[in-house]
């Protein structure tokens, strides 16, 4: 029995609509993408793919995520500048 087969059988027994490979396969690389957890580059070659424009559709930018991003960064700004602040002075740090 192929995956396909067995996800619908499993969908059958739980009283669930039954969901493709391919919507499974784009669920999982959109997540993956969404929690940061690839660049683009690493993404094309988990799904296979030869050209990247074709991975690109799996990065949707939405405004919650370029919030959380922005949000990221900023926090990570602030501690680098917390670090400088405690080193200013410190012979070790040139």
């Amino acid at each position: 029995m192929n995956v396909g087969r067995q996800i619908a059988k499993i969908c059958d027994a739980i009283d669930m609509q039954c969901i493709s490979m391919h919507v499974m396969r784009h669920a999982f690389a959109s997540v993956l993408v969404r929690r940061g957890d690839v660049n683009p580059e690493q993404l094309r070659i988990l799904l296979g793919h030869s050209d990247l424009r074709t991975t690109r559709r799996y990065f949707h930018v939405d405004k919650k995520s370029l919030r959380e991003t922005v949000k990221k960064r900023e926090n990570l700004s602030m501690k680098a500048r917390r670090v400088a602040n405690q080193t200013d002075g410190d012979p070790r740090c040139g």
